[in-house]
């Protein structure tokens, strides 16, 4: 019985089945087993990528501007850089050093005289002659309405207080040294004054203080730096100096007196960018869900040629 058994068995199961059921058996354990180390390798290289670019989001930026330099205060971590030593004309950013110069020689609660030659600087302030102001209360209205008159009443004033002299025009000589001064003391080496305010040099004082170097428009210019230098030295500001360089978030700010200093309304507008920053879900900045935005600005936008 057993052996006929058998012989039925073996008729009815082919030894090729036997065969096929183990080459599909095979191709099952390939099919689900877990992944190889190279696909393992790639997700992880993946994931790494992703972090990287939620840690800095501005690895891929395409910037249209010719220099950028961003970094982490905290760490000091540069997160994006674009010609960032390249040496380029200031304008009016000369009087981030100005106030940082300035509040570095003398007291902020200095009182500072508006002179007759303070109000023939570019542009009307509306000072009248012998007004008297706080340092750090001209400072922010100077920074606040990039103002030329404030600035060179800073120079010729806090110069004369610090380099000693009754003399205005060799107190401002010496207060544009000690700008110059400064920037090395920084480490800027991108970085040279002279003029206070930035406005480009009338041609009497060009052959007087000598030509900056650059093309035929940039020879001009009173003030050079690069954008590393000038990250680093807003950084140094806004540590050292916070009560001045903190007004600036606003468009107006209230001084002592009971006086409002006016701004140019732009810095309490919406910037319009593309897709404002904002922190993740836990409504806190920090976490490797935050949304860096899209800083590109719309048409529209108050901070375009808003200077």
């Amino acid at each position: 019985m057993d052996t006929e058994w058998r012989k039925k068995l073996w008729k009815t199961v082919r030894p090729e089945y036997f065969f096929w059921a183990a080459a599909l058996l095979s191709l099952s354990a390939l099919t689900f087993a877990e992944p190889s180390l190279s696909s393992r390798d790639e997700r992880i290289a993946s994931a790494a990528q992703t972090e990287e670019v939620m840690a800095n989001p501005y690895r891929d930026v395409e910037l249209f501007a010719g220099a950028a330099f961003v970094y982490e205060i905290r760490t000091g971590r540069v997160l994006f850089s674009k010609n960032a030593s390249s040496m380029l004309p200031l304008a009016s950013l000369a009087k981030i050093m100005t106030a940082v110069t300035a509040l570095s020689l003398i007291p902020e609660t200095t009182l500072i005289t508006i002179d007759a030659e303070a109000i023939k600087a570019e542009g009307d302030s509306g000072f009248t002659v012998g007004e008297r102001w706080l340092l750090r209360d001209l400072a922010k209205f100077m920074l606040l309405a990039s103002s030329n008159d404030a600035a060179l009443a800073v120079a010729r004033s806090v110069g004369s207080i610090a380099g000693g002299t009754p003399n205005s025009d060799q107190g401002r000589d010496f207060f544009i040294s000690e700008m110059n001064a400064q920037a090395a003391a920084l480490g800027l080496h991108a970085t040279t004054f002279k003029s206070e305010s930035g406005l480009d040099l009338p041609a009497r004082l060009r052959a007087t203080r000598g030509q900056a170097q650059g093309g035929l428009g940039a020879s001009e210019a009173s003030a050079f730096s690069s954008a590393h230098d000038v990250t680093r030295l807003l950084d140094f500001a806004l540590t050292r100096f916070p009560r001045v360089f903190t007004a600036t978030r606003f468009s107006d700010v209230r001084i002592a007196g009971g006086g409002v200093v006016v701004g140019d309304g732009n810095i309490n507008l919406d910037p319009m960018f593309v897709r404002p920053p904002a922190p993740g879900p836990d409504g806190a900045w920090g976490g490797v869900d935050d949304d860096y935005g899209d800083l590109r600005l719309r048409a529209g936008s108050p901070c375009i040629d808003a200077g």
